[in-house]
């Protein structure tokens, strides 16, 4: 079930700003994320120096306009 939460906190567009889910195996999420046709928001498979070994990421716009960010910490 997807709880939409823009009635409580919302942004200007009506919809909250992301939700973050981690994953083991970015390259294969991306993959499989490209082969459905979501909507990929970011430049590809990104990446920062957070954490010891940095963290990779990307973002697809969910269904209400929300961000929904795949992350693997590296």
């Amino acid at each position: 079930m997807l709880l939409s939460v823009k009635n409580i906190v919302g942004n200007a567009d009506g919809a909250y700003q992301h939700v973050a889910l981690d994953v083991r195996d970015i390259e294969e999420m991306y993959k499989k994320i490209c082969e459905n046709g979501y909507e990929v928001i970011t430049d590809g498979i990104e990446q920062l120096p957070f954490w010891d070994n940095g963290v990779k990421f990307f973002m697809i716009k969910g269904p209400n306009e929300e961000r929904i960010e795949f992350c693997q910490k590296l």
